[in-house]
């Protein structure tokens, strides 16, 4: 068996080469000035794009669901389900693996049907992730669940971003992007701890169950959500003002 050592000594390695190639990236000559980011204008943004605002509510509480199981897998796999090194190394390879191999497909049906139409395939495929877990046996069956995660990530990273920019009028974008992450910041910043405080009180896998519920709720609301164009109440082109 390798040490684990060795293992982060491979992972540094490549972490060098990676920052290497990054080097020589070649950047544009002329770069334009960034947005300046008005918290005012974020806010407003919030209140005022009504078919934006659906959109973060379901992401949010969909992300909410995922980041309540990030505490709970660990415990399932090695104090209920007795995991060996070879079935977790074996489950993150496989989400690994579904990750890389799906991006080409999401890309592929986000020209076809949008990016806010296709996250909501992508969040129907996530909601089983959970579920997974909550009803695995066995350490053999949750490698189901890597299947499923997989997929979801790979989804979501480019959804996410592509609904964003198709949301965000000209001269916007920055402000769209500094308000999604910012409720993607606040949903990790609390979820995690919430499942930590529950585990002893419900069990681990209550709390695959709770996050299956969460996850469908955000994955309905997704479906109510409808595609970025010139729908009533989008942000104006020009930046608002605070005045």
């Amino acid at each position: 068996m390798v040490p684990f050592q060795w293992v982060f000594a491979a992972a540094g390695i490549l972490g060098m080469a990676s920052a290497l190639v990054f080097s020589r990236v070649r950047t544009p000559d002329t770069i334009e000035a960034p947005e300046h980011i008005n918290p005012a204008v974020t806010w407003r943004i919030l209140r005022t794009d009504t078919a934006f605002r659906p959109f973060l509510l379901a992401f949010f509480v969909y992300g909410f669901g995922g980041w309540l199981i990030s505490p709970a897998v660990p415990i399932l796999l090695v104090d209920d389900l007795r995991a060996t090194n070879f079935q977790v190394g074996l489950l993150g390879a496989v989400t690994s693996a579904l990750w890389m191999l799906s991006f080409y497909s999401w890309g592929k049906m986000i020209d076809q049907r949008t990016a806010t139409n296709t996250t909501k395939v992508v969040f129907a495929i996530g909601t089983l992730t959970p579920v997974v877990y909550f009803f695995s046996p066995n350490a053999w069956v949750v490698q189901l669940a890597g299947i499923s995660d997989g997929l979801t990530s790979a989804g979501i990273d480019l959804g996410w971003l592509a609904a964003v920019l198709h949301y965000a009028p000209p001269g916007q974008v920055l402000h769209y992007v500094t308000l999604f992450n910012t409720l993607v910041g606040l949903r990790a910043a609390t979820a995690p701890f919430i499942a930590g405080a529950l585990i002893p009180s419900i069990g681990v896998r209550w709390i695959f169950a709770a996050a299956a519920v969460v996850q469908l709720t955000g994955m309905l609301l997704m479906r109510r959500v409808s595609a970025p164009g010139l729908a009533e109440g989008a942000a104006p082109s020009d930046p608002p003002s605070t005045a």
